[in-house]
């Protein structure tokens, strides 16, 4: 009698070889699938820090180097393509926002504070920028743009815990003085050199909360 294959019988070799080799060209797919992915992703923030302030799918695709065809398959539109890049611009920065001294003296947290913020402000000014002038646009711009300045808000009374105890008007004082828009009209549009914008900013800061507070200078009893 003749044995018949069964179900039981390990699947021939040719066959198992055939399905590891779908597998390696599914895997391949998802790596070349997200490498394109990143390359549009990282193609409309260059064009942005370049000054492009609305770049258009056309020049997305041309600076990654893909079909125009592909920005729209990784990414439903254009709103959808800025919503992932402010995800990963967030992601990139958050740690150096909560690295921000919260313990020493007011002078040492104020200068962790403004250090942190300027190296953020000049890195990320064009992308402020555009997204200050598309916010009308965008819901995902106005959504990031009330959850980054809530984040400030956070940093600031931690940071500065003197604010806490502050009157409303001292708070929006120094949120104010401290603030990217504050930032970039002394340093680009009064042309002040940074060092001068840094000493004048800090300054008043340190007025302000000290004539609020009345009690120079602060120490950490945190």
């Amino acid at each position: 009698m003749t044995d018949q294959p069964t179900d039981l019988q390990p699947a021939p070799v040719t066959n198992r070889a055939n399905r590891a080799a779908a597998g390696d060209e599914k895997d391949g797919r998802r790596a070349r699938s997200e490498k394109s992915r990143e390359l549009i992703k990282n193609a409309m923030i260059a064009l942005i820090k370049e000054g492009v302030r609305e770049p258009t799918a056309q020049l997305v695709s041309e600076r990654a180097g893909v079909g125009i065809r592909s920005v729209f398959r990784h990414f439903e539109d254009m709103e959808t393509l800025i919503r992932a890049m402010n995800e990963e611009t967030l992601a990139k920065y958050a740690p150096l926002v909560l690295g921000t001294l919260s313990t020493g003296t007011l002078e040492d947290r104020l200068d962790s504070l403004m250090s942190v913020r300027e190296n953020i402000y000049s890195d990320c000014r064009e992308l402020v920028l555009s997204s200050l002038g598309l916010r009308w646009k965008y819901t995902t711009l106005k959504k990031t743009y009330a959850a980054v300045n809530a984040g400030y808000r956070r940093q600031l009374m931690t940071c500065l815990f003197e604010l806490k105890e502050a009157t409303k008007e001292t708070q929006q004082a120094a949120e104010l003085l401290l603030s990217f828009e504050t930032w970039n009209r002394l340093v680009y549009h009064q042309e002040m050199a940074r060092d001068a914008a840094r000493t004048m900013v800090r300054n008043l800061v340190l007025r302000q909360i000290q004539d609020d507070c009345q009690s120079p200078p602060y120490a950490s009893s945190q």
